[in-house]
């Protein structure tokens, strides 16, 4: 008797004074945690949910307590004291209200094994991958209509006229107007890509679930090293590259601006005399021109491409857009290198005490608003 006595004591000390926090994990497209858990009375527990994007939601616990009548039954309480009647309609009473309770036990377990699952149906990786695609093939469409305006360009080299008598010194100052021109529209073009990343990879997370959260980060990586960095895997490169290549567009433009002025000077509109004789359809009048004074204006080269160029650096060439630029390629790095370290699961910090016989704890997720979007339920 004593021996019992002091084992039920060592029990209900290691009961009250234990203060180990139990985590249970739940997944997020797994069914809820409906399994009856046995914990110690004033034990706390914690939840960790996996597979979830923490960027689009948040998590809490709503709490249930539920106490338990320990009063002993009327049947158990009359055997106790003796005074039952030990009739066979007592007995029968007896067994009838202990089957009463199996059923009622039987009924509850299998309300709940039969109850409804959330489901949901989210976005799978495949969605993610074919945004990145489309992204890509719209990069590689303007970069074609950049090279066919090249090759317009080019064209137009190769067609000058050959009387010109400063031809040499005018083919050298196209050649320098399309090199210059290159190098500005190629410093524009990843000046657009670095500042795309942020927009690009807030797009890659949209979705609350996250199926394989490995897949996710590598095709983040493949993306920012083969689209955005010329193949090199550190991005931290691409903070000093804005830099560059901003400085870039300021050289190529005014290089581009002196070739195109040039060639304009040498373009000058010239003055000519005419002479000869005007005739109608009939040849019934002839009009006779002994010297009539003209001027002929010449078009002048790179027009078109000289007006984008200047448009494209006047929208740039301020004090806050070169800054806009910038922050906006420091929030892509910053937010690429989050989602490489990111584990895509959530803590509930608070661990809850349990503090009645049964507790029913429903750790929810929610988004910005504050919406439930997913309950889970754990008893």
């Amino acid at each position: 008797m004593k021996k019992a006595i002091l084992a039920l004591l060592i029990l209900f000390c290691s009961t009250c004074f234990s203060q180990k926090v139990t985590t249970i994990e739940l997944n997020y497209r797994s069914k809820n945690y409906e399994r009856p858990i046995c914990l110690p009375y004033k034990s706390s527990v914690q939840f960790k949910i996996t597979n979830v994007n923490p960027y689009r939601v948040s998590a809490e616990t709503i709490i249930k307590n539920t106490t338990i009548d320990f009063d002993v039954p009327v049947q158990f309480q009359n055997l106790l004291s003796g005074t039952t009647n030990n009739t066979p309609n007592s007995e029968v009473a007896l067994i009838e209200n202990f089957r009463d309770d199996i059923d009622n036990y039987k009924q509850g377990k299998q309300a709940i094994l039969s109850s409804p699952k959330n489901t949901f149906d989210f976005k799978t990786n495949k969605v993610v991958q074919v945004k990145a695609a489309r992204t890509k093939q719209k990069i590689t469409n303007d970069t074609a209509l950049l090279g066919k305006k090249i090759r317009q360009l080019e064209l137009q080299i190769e067609l000058l006229n050959k009387s010109i008598d400063e031809k040499a010194e005018i083919e050298n100052f196209k050649n320098d107007f399309v090199k210059h021109f290159k190098a500005f529209c190629s410093s524009l073009n990843k000046l657009a890509l670095y500042t795309s990343v942020e927009n690009y990879l807030d797009s890659m997370t949209l979705d609350i679930y996250v199926p394989d959260s490995n897949t996710l980060r590598k095709n983040i990586r493949d993306y920012l090293k083969l689209s955005i960095n010329d193949g090199d895997g550190d991005s931290s490169l691409i903070r000093v590259k804005v830099g560059t290549e901003l400085a870039n567009l300021d050289e190529h433009y005014l290089l581009t601006k002196q070739a195109y002025e040039a060639l304009a000077k040498k373009l000058k509109d010239e003055k000519v005399v005419l002479k000869g004789t005007l005739t109608d359809a009939k040849a019934d009048i002839k009009l006779i021109v002994d010297s009539a004074h003209t001027t002929l204006e010449r078009k002048k080269y790179f027009e078109e491409e000289f007006k984008f160029m200047v448009t494209k650096y006047a929208i740039i060439n301020t004090e806050k857009a070169r800054k806009d630029i910038v922050n906006k390629t420091n929030n892509g790095i910053n937010l690429y290198n989050k989602i490489q370290n990111t584990p895509f699961e959530i803590y509930i910090d608070d661990a809850e005490q349990l503090l009645s016989d049964v507790v029913e704890l429903s750790p929810v997720l929610k988004n910005a608003k504050g919406d439930i979007l997913k309950t889970f339920t754990v008893k």
